[in-house]
Formats: structure tokens, C-alpha cells, sequence
């Protein structure tokens, strides 16, 4: 049910536990994706804090994750789909995902954003430099 507090309250540590086996953690942030409303705190806490795993693939759900439950703008999640995008893995996959989700998330014209997006294509992979292309046209002025 969409905005259960209490099953959101008993997932979001199943989402941030970096002790927690990544399928867990995956499942436990596709529920948050799918459960909270727009802005509920607990969820996008556990959201921003899975943004920090070692685990590529709890990283990815959490991105995907902050993607159902932020709205547009929201600077924490800007935050980190910048960070996830300059990070020092330079994970393509990772970085492709960042660009696409910085494309939803921040607001138009947003500057940080654009000049990523444009360092991106100057310095990235092919992928991530048609991503960051995209991501440009998006948000550019």
C-alpha cells in the first residue's frame, strides 16, 4: 500500500545496512521505491545512504529508488547521482545511470549539473558521453 509508514519504517534499515547482503538491500529499496510517497524522509534516507555502498547493483536501486520517492530539485539526490557520476570507480554503467537520473531529477539550467554534464562529454566513455549529451539537451538552457 502506497504510503504505509509502518512497512516503510521496517524496510528502510533493510535498505541502508551496509552489513545486509546486496539482494536484500536491492529488494529492500525496490519496496521503498515502490511503497513511499514523494519526500518521505525515512525512505529517502535509506535511499541517499544505500547511494554509498560498495555494491553496484545496491547503488543502482538506490539511484532508481530516489528516482520514485524525490521530487524534481531535490538537492540530496542531485547530490548524489553527481557524486555516483564523478566517482572514483568511473563505473560506465554507474555513470550512464547517474546522467539519466540527474535528467529527471534537477531542475532545468541547474549549472553544476550542466557543466557535468559537459566534462562528461569531453572526458567519458562513449556511453557515457551520449548519456551526458541527453542529459544536456534535458536540463540545458
Amino acid at each position: 500500500e502506497k504510503g504505509n509508514s509502518f512497512a516503510i519504517t521496517v524496510i528502510a534499515p533493510f535498505a541502508e545496512a551496509e552489513t545486509r547482503p546486496a539482494a536484500v538491500r536491492v529488494s529492500a529499496l525496490e519496496s521503498l521505491a515502490a511503497i513511499a510517497e514523494r519526500n518521505d524522509e525515512s525512505a529517502v534516507r535509506a535511499a541517499l545512504a544505500a547511494m554509498k555502498s560498495r555494491e553496484l547493483s545496491v547503488r543502482t536501486a538506490a539511484e532508481n529508488a530516489l528516482l520514485h520517492i524525490v521530487e524534481k530539485g531535490d538537492q540530496r539526490a542531485v547530490d548524489a547521482m553527481l557524486s555516483q557520476l564523478n566517482g572514483k570507480d568511473r563505473d560506465c554503467y554507474l555513470q550512464v545511470a547517474a546522467l539519466m537520473g540527474l535528467a529527471q531529477v534537477a531542475e532545468r539550467g541547474d549549472n553544476r549539473v550542466c557543466s557535468a554534464c559537459l566534462a562528461a562529454i569531453r572526458q567519458g566513455a562513449p556511453p557515457v558521453r551520449q548519456a551526458a549529451l541527453r542529459a544536456l539537451v534535458t536540463l540545458g538552457n
